[in-house]
């Protein structure tokens, strides 16, 4: 497996799908710490299936527990062109364990009838080839996999297990959600891949990449949003798990860097907080809102804990549509 993305890397890829796994039991395993050096390293965009399990607990597998991986769990359209006839693939994984643990998926696809066959195998690379023609559009996403990661964060703005079926400005229902926040699901993570709106995003430019060092946090990005009573904006930052080799030789052990714990806060143009998300595990946090004024919004990435690292490469992205489709 190793020397396999070795190969890869040194052949110039920069995108690698992961449609299989080493078993496991949701662990923050010595692959997953592997993997993570790729984005720091190497600039690599590495997509894991989440993986297939018929019984309980559905432990995701190696190596997708990695931070700055995109973990992909699957779904059941049920034959149903709209999101709202949509189910989650009943096999799908989502379960982490240990301490330290991101939260996983990230994302979910279509798991279902290809070629007879059913499994997040077949959700992943819809992932791997959204991120592919994102990078041939705009070149400079080969080495921002933070600000990848937010972009299709973003723009999953339909959610299966939701309290009005999957309508754009829904929240996952109650017993879905991580730590109550209404963006982020125990099972689809940010929501359903939609490779369309992730590329308004970037044909837009409403995505940042900054790198920002201890003494600049909190860090605020200002945007321009319009009122509109029947528009959703999303919006998600993410950031990446620093694990990297000090030298060329990648068959030891990388060094384990710690991972930063931040916030995310978005004030309108008065200053008045209209959402925030802070998750206790993972490297993600997404905030949703329907804008009520004019103006100049907020942006607040927040090191409440006093937990950061030196420096964060964090990805911000905004996505806005409208409600209902």
């Amino acid at each position: 497996f190793y020397k396999s993305i070795e190969w890869m890397l040194n052949s110039g890829t920069n995108v690698v799908n992961a449609s299989m796994g080493f078993g496991g039991s949701g662990t923050y395993d010595t692959k997953a710490k592997w993997i993570d050096h790729l984005a720091i390293n190497h600039d690599m965009h590495f997509v894991k299936s989440a993986g297939n399990n018929s019984s309980s607990p559905k432990y995701v597998t190696s190596p997708g527990m990695a931070y700055n991986a995109i973990t992909v769990g699957g779904l059941n359209p049920n034959g149903d062109t709209d999101v709202a006839g949509f189910s989650m693939y009943n096999q799908s994984c989502y379960v982490e364990t240990g301490t330290e643990h991101a939260e996983k998926p990230n994302i979910i696809a279509d798991a279902m009838d290809f070629w007879g066959d059913n499994g997040t195998s077949f959700a992943a690379p819809q992932v791997a080839g959204t991120i592919a023609q994102l990078c041939g559009y705009n070149t400079n996403l080969k080495t921002k996999q933070s600000a990848m990661g937010a972009i299709l964060m973003a723009s999953a703005a339909h959610k299966v297990e939701a309290n009005v079926y999957g309508y754009v400005g829904d929240k996952f229902s109650q017993g879905n959600r991580i730590n109550d926040m209404e963006q982020i699901s125990n099972k689809e993570g940010a929501g359903v891949l939609d490779s369309r709106w992730a590329r308004e995003i970037v044909v837009n430019g409403n995505f940042w990449s900054p790198t920002v060092y201890d003494a600049g946090f909190p860090y605020n990005k200002t945007v321009t949003i319009n009122a509109n009573s029947n528009s959703v904006v999303r919006i998600c930052i993410f950031w990446l798990r620093q694990n990297s080799f000090s030298g060329s030789d990648h068959t030891g052990n990388p060094s384990i860097a710690t991972m930063s714990n931040l916030d995310l806060r978005v004030y309108n143009p008065s200053g008045t907080q209209v959402g925030y998300c802070t998750t206790t595990h993972g490297n993600f946090e997404i905030v949703q809102f329907t804008p009520q004024t004019t103006g100049t919004y907020t942006i607040r990435v927040e090191d409440t804990n006093n937990q950061h690292t030196g420096k964060d490469y964090i990805g911000i992205a905004l996505w806005t549509g409208t409600y209902g489709n």
